[in-house]
């Protein structure tokens, strides 16, 4: 049964005139950042934040990428590895902010440190579609604060 809290999302994803396989991969993308994004930080560093976040937060952000991908197709898999690296991109921001490989030109994606956690084709396909990235990611804020206003 589909849940009216997610037609924000629904709405975003299904007026897309882009390939399937770009369409899928940013709403996995989008879908990924905002649940990353809701799943706290530990309150110290950690010996392994890649360990930390599978034993904390795998199962239940699977879970949450499922309900979206009822609504709208997005590629799973992809949106589960995207949670983990948007999560550790903000563990290292928080914990690790002197651990970055600058290279000329790209100040900002090397201070955050997303050149290495991020693949070459993946910060290509996000650079390409930002403003679609965004949309959905606003859509998926918003079916949150739907269910927060539910609960």
């Amino acid at each position: 049964m589909f849940n009216e809290k997610y037609v924000p999302y629904f709405k975003a994803v299904t007026g897309l005139n882009i390939t399937i396989e770009k369409r899928t991969f940013v709403t996995a993308a989008a879908v990924a950042a905002t649940i990353a994004y809701r799943q706290p930080l530990p309150m110290e560093k950690v010996v392994s934040p890649e360990a930390y976040f599978s034993t904390n937060y795998a199962v239940k952000t699977r879970m949450e990428i499922g309900e979206f991908h009822k609504v709208a197709v997005l590629n799973f898999e992809v949106a589960c590895d995207l949670i983990k690296k948007f999560w550790i991109l903000r563990y290292n921001t928080a914990f690790n902010p002197n651990n970055v490989l600058f290279q000329e030109g790209q100040f900002v994606q090397s201070f955050t440190g997303f050149n290495t956690i991020f693949s070459e084709q993946e910060r290509q396909t996000l650079d390409e579609l930002s403003t679609t990235f965004v949309s959905i990611n606003n859509s998926v804020q918003q079916v949150f604060k739907n269910l927060v206003a539910q609960a």
